[in-house]
């Protein structure tokens, strides 16, 4: 229905409320609505009919809309019941109450929540939907207010058809018919509690955002928020009391006000690099505060997302260290001193943990065991520089870390047999002292190769060895020697006249042969001097094994027919080495004659000669008295050798075999002997072949 409305009438809200109430008739009962609408049409065109409004036409203008308001009042009270149908199919949960408070209806939408009937829920069957702890709250103000006529609101918890409560805000107003006869009262209620469980969220997320807001600016980081050209558009506390500038005075700056010029342009296009690709950036700034004063900084920068996932900001955390910086610069300087310190000494220096594992690894270390840091640390001590047979027994001794107040070792020290990367064995001694590194135990080793000087003084030992056997000999052997020429050349002078000549003969012979062995043990003791003095001069020249080997026999021959013995060679009639001769002689001389020496009559000496690919090996074998164990290995370990008597009593020098085992030495070849007790002895001369 349009709205009429006269230029002239003053009560224009009463048409504005007859045309509201009109509508929702329309909307409730189009038939009714039609009956009523013809009435009040033919009401409203008379009044739209006068034209000039004096006073007593403005009576009867108001009587007409007297009239009609009458009109619809009456029509409300006739069809109450379409309101009831309006109420019945409202989205909100509606009840009505009448004159005595009494509560008389509720809607389609109340009754389906509740899931229970009209007539379960009218009276006072309601109140058992009402949470226990709102009833008499609810029905105190119900009832204030239905006494004074005044509308309420208020907000309970109603009781779902599953049992389950909700948050309600119920509206309730009087309800008036025509004549102004109050006639109850009407309430639509609302499900709040959605909004109550956001408020409740939005509460607590304004608890944690103030939360975080108290905490960026209580930080012990500085904080700067920038925009995407570096202006600041924010700074917590920290930054201010920090660089000195204030928060005014910094937001809106670009954050190059910190620019110290300490960094290469390259610096700062490779963060700004990061940040602009999304990445957070980490590292470390010189910067200057307002003062001018410089200071270092740790700083963390990260991009801010919107939900499309732009960047929209830029957040730095950041961290003052120049305290750090500058106790780790005094690090730094003591690390270096310690190092020069270290890796000066000449001994290797090595830390190990209560585990037994390698900490700290000097430079001599790497010098003596040719592993670097990095192949030794956080590896076991024993399994990276012992040999892997002594695994099991150093395991045992360095287990001992562990339990520091029972290792005995610590304070002493350790000669242990070490290797290196090489593979090659070393004699070492360690020095053990104990340090606490960190609150920790850890074992602090000074290692000094003493190899060489073990050679060393393994050779003075020798030496002094065959000093005393060497004063042995020349004591007895060479002073008896004299002594045997002297007493029979005596004899020859005084009784020269007295003797027969055979006697003259046989004393004769007996200075002969004392005078060839004397020279022989001379020769032997001229020649191991110089070995041990170095003062042999090796001369390689080629040697024709075969002749080398006649000559010396031809030089035996005398001993050779008095024992019958015969001497079986098997010599490449082409063979020749590129040696010393000297050295080949005089070791082919003592060991031939030696054979010799303690054949049996009528026995055999075999001398064979083969070469290999890298050396010639000479074997002498006889089948003569053989040495006992005893004395087989006195010669192994270069010990003092009593001289032993020959088979037709030859005396020896007992110094033969040391001679020889020192001389094949110098041209780095070796001597093997086999022997056994009456058995016979073989042994075999290697000689190398110079490359």
């Amino acid at each position: 229905m349009a709205m009429y409305k006269n230029k002239y009438l003053d009560n224009e809200k009463l048409l504005s409320l007859i045309e509201a109430k009109l509508s929702v008739y329309n909307d409730v009962n189009q038939v009714s609505f039609l009956k009523l609408g013809n009435s009040i049409i033919n009401k409203i065109d008379k009044i739209l009919s006068i034209n000039n409004i004096n006073n007593n036409e403005f009576i009867k203008t108001e009587e007409i809309i007297n009239s009609i308001l009458q009109d619809i009042f009456i029509y409300e009270f006739n069809y109450k019941e379409c309101y009831l149908k309006v109420l019945d199919n409202f989205p909100a949960l509606i009840w009505c109450s009448g004159i005595d408070s009494k509560f008389s209806f509720f809607n389609k939408s109340w009754l389906k929540f509740r899931g229970r009937t009209m007539n379960e829920e009218i009276g006072d069957g309601w109140k058992n939907g009402i949470h226990k702890d709102d009833l008499n709250v609810y029905i105190k103000k119900y009832l204030e207010a239905f006494n004074n006529r005044v509308p309420f609101t208020i907000e309970y918890r109603l009781q779902r058809y599953d049992g389950k409560y909700f948050n309600i805000i119920d509206y309730g107003r009087p309800f008036y018919n025509g004549k102004e006869n109050f006639t109850g009262y009407v309430g639509s209620c609302y499900n709040i509690t959605e909004n109550i469980e956001n408020e409740k969220k939005l509460n607590k997320s304004n608890e944690e955002l103030n939360k975080l807001l108290t905490a960026i600016q209580q930080s012990a980081n500085l904080i700067v928020i920038t925009n995407l050209s570096g202006d600041i558009e924010f700074v917590n506390k920290k930054f201010t009391e920090t660089t000195g500038y204030t928060y005014d005075e910094a937001i809106g700056k670009n954050i190059k006000i910190l620019k110290s010029n300490y960094y290469k342009p390259d610096f700062y296009e490779n963060l700004w690099k990061t940040i602009s690709n999304g990445k957070v950036w980490t590292g470390e700034f010189f910067n200057k505060k307002k003062n001018g004063e410089f200071y270092w900084e740790k700083a963390v920068i990260s991009p801010v997302f919107n939900n499309n996932n732009e960047i929209i900001n830029y957040i730095a955390v950041k961290e003052d260290i120049t305290e750090k910086k500058i106790i780790e610069n005094k690090l730094i300087e003591q690390e270096e001193l310690f190092n020069k310190i270290t890796n000066s000494a000449h001994d290797a220096i090595v830390v190990i943990d209560k585990e037994g594992d390698i900490v700290f690894w000097n430079k001599m270390a790497v010098n003596i065991f040719e592993y670097s840091s990095d192949e030794v640390i956080g590896k076991k001590f024993y399994k990276m520089l012992t040999p892997k047979k002594c695994h099991k027994i150093y395991e045992t001794v360095f287990s001992n870390f562990k339990k520091p107040e029972n290792d005995s070792s610590i304070g002493n020290t350790l000669e242990f047999l070490a290797l290196n990367k090489s593979g090659k064995e070393l004699r070492v001694e360690l020095s053990l002292s104990s340090v606490f590194i960190k609150e920790k135990f850890h074992t602090i080793g000074i290692i000094r190769d003493v190899t060489e000087r073990k050679k060393i003084l393994n050779n003075l030992k020798k030496l002094n060895n065959t000093k005393n056997q060497l004063i042995s000999i020349i004591g007895h052997d060479l002073r008896s020697s004299f002594l045997t020429i002297n007493g029979f050349s005596k004899l020859l002078i005084d009784r020269v006249e007295k003797l027969s000549k055979d006697e003259i003969s046989k004393m004769s012979s007996t200075i002969y042969n004392t005078s060839i062995f004397g020279q022989r043990l001379l020769e032997n003791i001229i020649q191991w001097a110089k070995s041990q003095s170095n003062n042999i001069n090796i001369e390689l020249k080629e040697l024709k094994i075969e002749s080398l080997i006649n000559d010396i026999i031809a030089i035996n021959k005398i001993n050779i027919e008095a024992k019958k013995i015969k001497i079986e060679t098997k010599i490449p009639k082409s063979l020749t080495l590129i040696s010393d001769r000297n050295i080949i002689s005089t070791v082919l001389l003592n060991i031939i004659s030696n054979a010799i020496k303690y054949s049996l009559d009528n026995s055999n000496i075999k001398i064979n000669v083969t070469q290999k690919q890298d050396s010639v090996i000479i074997t002498i074998t006889d089948f003569g008295i053989g040495i006992s164990i005893n004395i087989l290995n006195k010669i192994n370990k270069n010990q003092n050798i009593i001289s032993t008597l020959g088979t037709h009593n030859e005396k020896g020098t007992g110094m033969g075999l040391m001679l020889c085992t020192s001389l094949i030495e110098k041209i780095n070849g070796s001597i093997i002997i086999n022997s056994k007790k009456n058995s016979g002895t073989k042994i075999q001369i290697i000689i190398p072949i110079p490359v």
